[in-house]
């Protein structure tokens, strides 16, 4: 958290999942202010696994500005953010 911060605090979930390994939302107000990014990580693969989820969704977090309000995309701006998590997380 404190070498790769986002735009808004980050809250991890570790849950059985089925259809995917994990996944990244952003969470607005009322006001349509952000105030999280939730990540989830399947529970039911291996550690290792886990943590390579891990650090692929906290790049979605990362990578993630006004304008480009998604965190499933895959471009550029993602690209280097999991670089940094990566470099930072060794």
């Amino acid at each position: 958290r404190e070498r790769c911060p986002a735009l808004a605090p980050i809250v991890v979930y570790r849950v059985p999942l089925q259809d995917r390994l994990g996944d990244c939302s952003a969470v607005w107000d009322e006001r349509g202010r952000l105030t999280r990014f939730n990540i989830r990580v399947a529970s039911n693969i291996s550690w290792d696994a886990q943590w390579q989820v891990l650090i692929h969704e906290w790049a979605h977090a990362l990578a993630w500005r006004e304008g480009n309000e998604t965190c499933d995309d895959h471009g550029p701006e993602w690209g280097l953010a999991l670089s940094h998590v990566y470099t930072e997380a060794e």
